[in-house]
């Protein structure tokens, strides 16, 4: 083993770092001597390629222990910290939301300090010893030079005024903690587990109760990691509309509910029961639903326009039947194409021959046809639970078609939704966040990921890498990998 004394007297505490680790581990003199020649400090190994510096530490076990206690500082702990610092004797508005609280001090855990003080006046002498020893029941003292303190999930929390932090030298009665808001009846909170593939049957089940519309509910996924604050329940009721509009519906763009005979008057509301459900609570609607059907679902069908029918119809067909159906429109069908579009209007139950003047009328009768008319048993039976619900939010077709454009994402909408400390949205497949967050970590190596967390909803992105290409490269690996990602989902 190496004299680790010799030469340690000229070297700077970040080049002493790299000999000290380098002495532990049983590297020769010579090899520590060449370390303090080339100036390899703490600094060096940070940005120094892993190729060069196995010109000096050759065990690759080494390195990867050297780069790592070369780290500055600023893992989670002082992280933490700093945000109990940063949000230190916080006051909260009396009527400030859960989701408000987590979005300001963006932690998923809250922590409060709390203290009481006698109420002068209002309150005997009796009342106030009740008040005191009621105080002293719910808090733990830890010791007489310090405040109360609390941790606690923010569901139980409602409203608090004045926080204060153990270090604060203000007089501790001199602050009023506010009292709780009663918490909701327990009949009122509903939190239940389901599972991914069995989700469509399980929340049609679910969901047949009239009373799960009042009801604040919570999801989990069976065998998945996830605490819902938000995000798993945006998870659910869009894996439940994938799975509806893959197995209960049919068209190819734009669908309607296709009726079996499984599915009978209790089915169909629960489907009008989880539209609503998911509209008011998590502002996911489906955009697969034919905007015809569901202007004649909140509406009636006389409120639904020509233009909507026929766009609806247009795309509710498939892609070389929406082609010929266009060329119809125009009057320019050749001889082949007019057999084929005669074709397709007896597939969907025409009897007539129609000419170039009516050609559009026909068209128009035959998306009612399979948009309206064939729907309509589903139609009425989620139209007597949701239409009363829906159209506060949605009072017109109008309305509806300006809602189907916000929420269709596109890169241009996302873009503008980025602010300067970005969020990310997973578990849905429509816009239904104000904003995206994107926040920087300095993971390398093999833990280098992007991390999502749908609650905020906020990507965590690495800053570690030398170019977009790089980026591009391995984001593009982990999107295309066979093995399932891993995620918590929140």
């Amino acid at each position: 083993m190496a004299d680790c004394s010799h030469g340690r007297e000229t070297e700077s505490d970040d080049l002493r770092k790299v000999t000290d680790f380098m002495c532990k581990r049983g590297y020769t003199e010579e090899a520590i001597k060449k370390v303090r020649r080339d100036r390899i400090d703490v600094s060096a190994v940070q940005n120094i390629d892993d190729s060069e510096l196995s010109r000096y530490i050759p065990a690759f076990g080494d390195r990867v222990n050297l780069r790592s206690l070369s780290k500055p500082d600023t893992g989670r702990k002082a992280a933490l910290f700093d945000k109990l610092r940063n949000f230190a004797q916080t006051e909260f508005e009396d009527k400030i939301s859960i989701a408000e609280m987590y979005d300001t001090v963006k932690m998923g855990m809250l922590r409060f300090h709390l203290c009481t003080k006698t109420k002068n006046g209002a309150c005997s002498e009796n009342k106030e010893d009740e008040l005191t020893k009621k105080s002293s029941e719910d808090l733990e003292t830890e010791s007489d030079n310090e405040l109360p303190e609390i941790e606690e999930t923010i569901s139980d929390v409602e409203s608090i005024r004045d926080p204060v932090l153990p270090d604060s030298d203000v007089t501790p009665t001199k602050r009023l903690v506010m009292p709780r808001s009663p918490s909701p009846p327990p009949e009122e909170k509903l939190t239940t587990i389901v599972h991914r593939v069995k989700v469509l049957e399980e929340l049609i089940e679910m969901f047949k109760s009239p009373q799960i519309i009042k009801k604040s509910i919570q999801f989990s996924f069976i065998n998945e990691a996830g605490a819902d604050q938000s995000g798993v329940s945006r998870d659910v009721y869009t894996s439940f509309w994938a799975d509806f509009f893959s197995r209960v519906a049919e068209g190819e763009d734009f669908r309607v509910p296709a009726l079996n005979p499984q599915w009978q008057v209790e089915e169909w509301k629960s489907v009008g029961r989880i539209l609503v459900k998911g509209l008011l609570d998590h502002n996911i609607f489906p955009l697969n639903f034919a905007p015809a059907y569901v202007t004649a679902l909140l509406f009636g069908e006389h409120s639904i326009s020509e233009k909507t029918l026929l766009d609806s119809f247009l795309l509710y067909l498939s892609k070389s039947e929406r082609d010929l159906a266009k060329v119809a429109i125009e009057r320019k069908l050749s001889a082949d194409e007019n057999e084929d579009f005669l074709d397709m209007l007896d597939r969907l139950g025409s009897k007539t021959i129609p000419t170039f003047e009516n050609m559009q009328e026909e068209l128009l009768k035959m998306a009612h046809k399979e948009l309206i008319q064939k729907p309509k048993y589903a139609l009425e039976k989620m139209a007597e639970v949701c239409r009363n619900e829906i159209i506060v939010q949605i009072p017109s077709e109008v309305d509806l078609l300006e809602m189907y454009e916000s929420k269709r994402p596109s890169v241009r909408k996302v873009l503008k939704m980025i602010s300067s400390n970005p969020r990310f949205l997973t578990g849905t497949d429509i816009l239904c966040v104000e904003k995206i967050e994107v926040t920087f970590t300095k993971l390398i190596g093999i833990e280098r990921r992007p991390i999502a967390h749908t609650c905020g909803p906020t990507l965590e992105l690495p800053c570690t890498y030398m170019s977009y290409i790089e980026f591009r490269y391995e984001l593009d690996n982990i999107l295309q990998s066979d093995h399932c990602m891993e995620m918590n989902i929140a």
